[in-house]
């Protein structure tokens, strides 16, 4: 789950990384210091458009999909459900700006748990949240309102017939993405 998290962490944090580490500082009893986790990561490793395009996803999943129980009062919040076969395990990883919090329940003797990502994991991870978010003020996720406010998202079309694109692999219609800078708008 941790790996899990560490992520999402990109989407909240402008598209940088970080190395996941549930140590922070080992010492001796004298304290001398053994090991200090290093706060650096591997810098950049999304685009501000891949960014504001998995916010865009991510926000959609929790205001749409499954993960809908997962709003925190004025934040956006991005973040996906997850339940294995036979229910075994249940999650939710999500995010603000300013924090990614992952909740995990399940077996490990491959029984049925019962639950489902969009149930107990949701409920857990909201009241932590809400908890973590009481005294801060709301911030949106990087780059969501890039992609509504500089690109338009639409089927694309054959110039020729004027009839949607298929992908000739999955026949499911192609979308394409425009900046609206390059766009004539036509009333």
């Amino acid at each position: 789950m941790l790996e899990l998290t560490a992520a999402f962490v990109p989407f909240a944090n402008k598209g940088y990384g970080v190395v996941p580490s549930v140590i922070e500082r080992i010492e001796t009893q004298g304290g001398r210091v053994l090991y200090q986790k290093s706060d650096s990561g591997p810098g950049r490793v999304l685009s501000p458009l891949t960014v504001s395009q998995m916010n865009d996803m991510l926000v959609a999943a929790v205001r749409n999909g499954t993960g809908h129980r997962a709003g925190l009062a004025n934040w956006e919040v991005g973040g996906k459900t997850g339940t294995s076969q036979n229910s075994r395990d249940a999650s939710f990883v999500g995010c603000t700006a300013n924090i990614v919090t992952g909740v995990w329940l399940g077996r490990d003797d491959d029984r049925s748990a019962g639950i489902y990502g969009g149930t107990l994991p949701v409920a857990i991870w909201t009241k932590i949240m809400e908890r973590a978010h009481a005294e801060m003020m709301p911030v949106e996720l990087p780059g969501y309102r890039l992609l509504q406010d500089n690109y338009y998202v639409q089927y694309a079309m054959d110039p020729s017939t004027g009839t949607p694109l298929r992908n000739a692999a999955t026949g499911e219609r192609v979308v394409q993405i425009l900046e609206r800078a390059a766009v004539e708008v036509i009333p």
